[in-house]
């Protein structure tokens, strides 16, 4: 974010001669700008912290497997392997010059046995032999300073490629070693998971049953209200044919039609009262078969 400030009007004095004496009752406005990246520079940025994460991540995982000292040590059998293959091309060219030159004081050698010693060509001979072995020893002692420096880097090499399998070797028993160690890590907590989803499922069951239990457990009560009701109604039915019975035997005194018509309707009532119970009586051990 940036801070934009603009002045948009003052009050300046002027002198007599034109020049500015003062400059008075500045008014600004500021406003502030928020820079907002373009969706290139968002998804470089996400994609570049999304590398550095994975990077880090890698990282772990080499100190941890031994995988970077693996590297570390093929890095210096290359470096090593470098620096003899150069070592050891100084000492071929060296030899090489070496080798020519004493070829060449083995033509001077043959020369000097032809050429008879009284002769200008006999000297000649002999200085070019004289600068040849002066050559040949400066030579001779840097070919020797190469080959030790050849066999020095050849040690390293091999010390290299030593240090580079052990710790091959390392890196394959700790990595064995994590294997082991992630796979009873593994075991572990699949059987914690196993566990805690079976308890999960018992505990789901146990309030199943529990459920069941309690809804069978509350059917007697509600067939208990059931029974109670129809008994009520029963017992009101035969209250109602003891009331029908009384009336009957108070009106069998008054005549005998009328006596005989009561006496129809109270069978009618008694076979009614009795078909109603048996009615009653079967619908509730229906209910409670």
């Amino acid at each position: 974010m940036s801070l934009q400030c603009t002045i948009y009007s003052c009050k300046v004095g002027f002198l007599s001669h034109g020049r500015i004496l003062s400059v008075v009752n500045c008014s600004s406005r500021c406003s502030t700008v928020s820079k907002v990246p373009p969706p290139a520079d968002v998804q470089s940025l996400a994609f570049q912290w999304l590398k550095d994460k994975l990077t880090n991540v890698q990282l772990l995982y080499d100190e941890l497997t031994g995988l970077k000292e693996v590297r570390e040590a093929q890095n210096r059998v290359i470096d090593a392997e470098k620096n003899f293959i150069l070592a050891q091309e100084v000492r071929r060219r060296y030899q090489g010059e070496l080798t020519s030159l004493q070829k060449k004081l083995k033509d001077i050698y043959n020369e000097l046995d032809k050429t008879p010693r009284g002769e200008d060509r006999y000297v000649q001979l002999i200085t070019m032999e004289h600068s040849l072995i002066k050559e040949e020893k400066r030579i001779l002692e840097i070919f020797q300073e190469k080959e030790r420096n050849e066999r020095d880097f050849f040690s390293t090499l091999s010390s290299a490629v030593k240090m580079g399998h052990e710790k091959e070797r390392a890196q394959a028993e700790r990595t064995k070693y994590w294997s082991i160690i992630g796979s009873v890590f593994g075991t572990l907590l699949g059987m914690v998971a196993s566990s805690i989803i079976n308890n999960m499922r018992m505990k789901e069951l146990r309030n199943l049953i529990n459920k069941a239990v309690n809804q069978n457990s509350g059917v007697p009560v509600d067939y208990s209200d059931v029974l109670n009701e129809n008994e009520n109604q029963l017992k009101t039915l035969v209250s109602s044919i003891q009331q029908l019975n009384q009336s009957f035997k108070e009106n069998t005194k008054r005549s005998e039609p009328v006596h005989m018509k009561n006496e129809e309707e109270s069978s009618y009532v008694i076979t009614s009262g009795v078909i109603i119970s048996f009615i009653l009586s079967a619908a509730l051990v229906l209910v409670f078969r």
